[in-house]
C-alpha cells in the first residue's frame, strides 16, 4: 500500500490517499490528524460524501484551496490507477 497526501485541510488535518501498488487501485481515503508530532488515522472511507461530512464534524476550519479540493473529488474512490 501506498500513501499520499491528497489535501492539506489545516495544519492538524489532512486527506490522504491510499493505493494498491500491486493492483493500481486506489483503496481508499483516509482523514488522519496531527497528535503529538504523528499523523493518526481517524477514519478510513470509499465515498466523498461520508468523507465530506466527516471533515465538516471533526476538522474545524477548511483551507480554501482544500474545500475546492473536497468538492472535486470522484463520488467513489476504488478506481484504477492508470500507469500504476
Amino acid at each position: 500500500m501506498s500513501e499520499v497526501v491528497a489535501a492539506q485541510l489545516n495544519p492538524d488535518w489532512r486527506i490522504t490517499l491510499t493505493s494498491d501498488r500491486s493492483t493500481g487501485h486506489r483503496r481508499a481515503w483516509l482523514l488522519q490528524r496531527l497528535a503529538d508530532g504523528v499523523w493518526c488515522d481517524v477514519a478510513q472511507v470509499r465515498t466523498a460524501e461520508t468523507l465530506r461530512a466527516l471533515v465538516r464534524r471533526h476538522a474545524g476550519y477548511v483551507d480554501a484551496a482544500a474545500a475546492v479540493i473536497l468538492a472535486a473529488l470522484p463520488p467513489r474512490v476504488d478506481v484504477r490507477v492508470c500507469g500504476s
